[in-house]
């Protein structure tokens, strides 16, 4: 970077230039807001540094002569501006959790012009097999199926059993789409307007024999039920969207951010056992 440093900037396969801005994540400037004047700053720069001399600088960093000859100043302009939040589990930053840190991707659609490179948050953290980057727009806790199962296991403190025996933090990635899903809709669970003592009782009066029998003992109503079952169903639906819901969604994000990260490959299909059973494939 002319006269200053930034943390790195990309240039994709296109030929666009992104500027990326590495923070960690109980970083001063987040919270403050600073990270997006540095931003702004860097992309004067780069903007405002002399076609050749810019041109000699990107070749002495490795851009090859004949990619540089093809470009005028025109082309050296930031496509995106990315935030790359590094630390944590993964769901520090999710939609439910952290509003203040939303406001750098909306921003935008009030104080900035439609020529304003789009503006990204990432997340990147630690799981068991490596590492994992979260784009902002797949954190939330009311959307737990795009966010990492290590992130969720965390964010609601539980520890995981499989035959009466702890899993081990290696042995996560091995979990299986049954366990996984009862994760995820547990975090779904949490919040909602579904009580544990409603959600308790709605389940004893489905392995009941007796309903009725039952509905007397504990003194419920069957509208009482119905209407568990009604918060429960929507429940369910939520965390299984619509495979054409979920493309649209997907497309709606890679405008948002500027370039084609999501796609097919996020979408899960729902499957019904004998027993109506949710799990993915």
């Amino acid at each position: 970077m002319p006269y200053s440093q930034t943390d790195f900037i990309e240039i994709d396969e296109n030929g666009k230039f992104h500027l990326w801005e590495a923070k960690m994540l109980d970083a001063d400037e987040l919270v403050k807001g600073k990270t997006l004047g540095q931003l702004l700053f860097y992309d004067f720069l780069f903007n405002t540094y002399p076609e050749e001399n810019l041109k000699a600088l990107l070749k002495k960093e490795g851009m090859k002569q004949e990619q540089l000859e093809s470009m005028t100043f025109d082309d050296f302009k930031f496509s995106s501006w990315n935030i790359l939040v590094c630390g944590g589990k993964g769901w520090e930053l999710a939609a439910g959790v952290n509003p203040v840190i939303w406001n750098y991707v909306n921003l935008p659609e009030k104080y900035f012009f439609d020529e304003t490179p789009n503006i990204n948050l990432f997340h990147f953290f630690n799981v068991s097999d490596g590492y994992d980057l979260k784009n902002i727009w797949e954190l939330s806790i009311n959307k737990p199926r795009y966010m990492h199962i290590e992130s969720l296991i965390d964010y609601q403190e539980i520890s995981i059993e499989e035959d009466g025996v702890d899993i081990t933090k290696d042995e996560l990635n091995n979990l299986s789409y049954e366990i996984k899903y009862e994760i995820q809709l547990g975090a779904l669970l949490a919040q909602s307007d579904i009580s544990d003592q409603e959600l308790e009782i709605f389940s004893h009066f489905h392995e009941s024999e007796d309903k009725e029998l039952f509905l007397r003992d504990n003194d419920i109503s069957k509208d009482q039920i119905d209407i568990i079952d009604k918060l429960y169903t929507k429940v369910i639906e939520s965390l299984f969207l619509d495979e054409d819901d979920v493309r649209e969604a997907h497309s709606h994000f890679n405008r948002f951010i500027g370039r084609e990260w999501f796609n097919e490959n996020h979408v899960k299909k729902v499957i019904f056992n004998e027993e109506d059973e949710y799990y993915y494939r």
